[in-house]
């Protein structure tokens, strides 16, 4: 079940640039850190276009002002790079 829900194990499938973030502090073990820099090198090992932001001390959720000002530029500026003047893409196919 995990695996069939991972994205992890698809990472050499993802052909879209992929904007990731994560809290350092995130206690939940379904979504540690460490995942989150998996896939990101994963995404990057097979030759796509990826970035990752953590976030220092905040858990699942964003909560201080700081950070979520940091990711909304890191938003931004994604969205500026890859999405306002990419062209249509047919979608994404499950594998």
């Amino acid at each position: 079940m995990y695996i069939e829900a991972s994205p992890f194990f698809f990472a050499d499938k993802i052909r879209l640039p992929l904007l990731l973030d994560h809290g350092e502090d995130v206690a939940n073990p379904g979504t540690e850190p460490i995942q989150a820099r998996k896939l990101y090198r994963a995404v990057r090992g097979n030759g796509g276009t990826t970035r990752l932001v953590m976030l220092p001390h905040e858990p699942h959720w964003h909560t201080a002002m700081g950070s979520n000002e940091q990711l909304a530029c890191e938003m931004l500026t994604w969205f500026d790079r890859y999405v306002k003047d990419a062209p249509p893409h047919k979608g994404v196919s499950a594998p």
